[in-house]
């Protein structure tokens, strides 16, 4: 058989393969896929001292995002999240080890993009002056479609905000943020 013959032949059984695809109802099987299980985290400090009783902006220095392997191992498209759902947010120290949160007197996490787009995703304020934590769970204040729309972008971190009730050597500390979470909408 020709070889041009079998490609138109080839591309005709692909071509209404896909149409049936449609016909059957996937794409729309798609608009409510739900990944779950996925995981957030960034890593941030202050390169300067940060005195007490005012709001501090730390760098971020390192982030990671499970979305990304898992996107890319089925083929999915950052640009068609539509919701997103934070189920936990928890900070802690992440450098030095010994370290708890006592100087904390409260925290803000706002879920941020390369775009500068941002939402506020969790605080925690007036931690008590005794805590011993090492890590602390975040009051989630969570609006599906604005995280969803932060979360089309390919770069998504925390960005954290302090404020401290004492002066600390806050430049020696590294802050974690972790978040679990799941994407709906493909």
């Amino acid at each position: 058989m020709n070889t041009n013959l079998k490609l138109i032949y080839i591309f005709l059984f692909l071509s209404i393969g896909f149409q049936s695809c449609e016909f059957f109802g996937l794409d729309k099987e798609l608009d409510n896929l739900t990944i779950q299980d996925l995981e957030l985290e960034s890593i941030s400090k202050f390169p300067y001292l940060t005195p007490q009783g005012e709001w501090h902006d730390p760098e971020s220095i390192v982030y990671s995002n499970t979305r990304d392997s898992v996107f890319n191992k089925l083929f999915l498209d950052y640009k068609e999240t539509k919701n997103a759902n934070f189920q936990r947010l928890t900070l802690s120290i992440d450098f030095p080890s010994d370290s708890s949160l006592l100087s904390l007197d409260s925290v803000e996490v706002f879920i941020e993009n390369a775009k500068a787009e941002k939402y506020k995703i969790g605080y925690l304020y007036d931690i008590p002056d005794n805590t011993t934590d090492k890590s602390l769970d975040l009051t989630i204040q969570n609006n599906e479609s604005v995280v969803g729309n932060i979360l089309k972008d390919s770069v998504v971190y925390f960005k954290p905000r302090f404020h401290f009730r004492i002066t600390v050597r806050s430049d020696s500390m590294k802050f974690k943020v972790l978040g679990g979470y799941s994407i709906t909408g493909q």
